[in-house]
């Protein structure tokens, strides 16, 4: 017998067998702080909240390593600040993938916006992606345009006073 959530499966010519689900939700804790614009910065230092398949996220890299080949709904959530208001901004969230022994962009959402009220913005991007066992995925923000206040930094933020797991990641298997 299978484990709660696993799907049992044949390829018809041998015995089925059981396939454990792969569910991954993290998010970070701590602020990236001081990011210079038009710099490319990888999402780390997560802290993992839930992980079905114990080693294939780590933590510190923010690096999620397919333990089998299969078919994968990544989701992600990047919220930027540059401590100015109104918050004027171009900013790009990525999501890499490494296969084949190097790293490239799979996704890609751009967001512009001019925000009177606060400082922060939320970069959200999404896909559904084929991956081969110990393909890597990982996701990455830019802020390319600064704030009306002539800031020259961004920062990648956890949380702010009413909210936290402003920043997180998910992963999960579909077949």
């Amino acid at each position: 017998t299978g484990t709660a959530g696993a799907v049992l499966t044949s390829n018809g010519a041998s015995d089925p067998t059981w396939l454990e689900k792969i569910n991954l939700f993290a998010y970070k804790t701590a602020d990236t702080t001081g990011i210079p614009y038009n710099v490319e910065t990888v999402v780390i230092g997560y802290t993992t909240s839930v992980e079905s398949t114990i080693g294939s996220f780590n933590t510190t890299t923010g690096e999620f390593t397919a333990p089998r080949a299969g078919l994968y709904k990544i989701e992600t959530f990047i919220t930027v600040k540059d401590g100015t208001v109104p918050f004027i901004t171009t900013a790009d969230a990525f999501m890499n993938l490494y296969s084949g022994g190097s790293w490239s962009r799979f996704k890609t959402v751009v967001i512009s916006l001019y925000n009177t009220d606060t400082d922060i913005i939320t970069l959200s991007n999404s896909a559904i992606i084929q991956l081969a066992l110990n393909d890597k995925i990982r996701v990455s923000a830019a802020v390319r345009t600064g704030g009306g206040g002539g800031a020259s930094t961004s920062d990648i933020i956890a949380s702010s006073a009413a909210l936290n797991k402003l920043t997180s990641l998910a992963i999960h298997s579909i077949d």
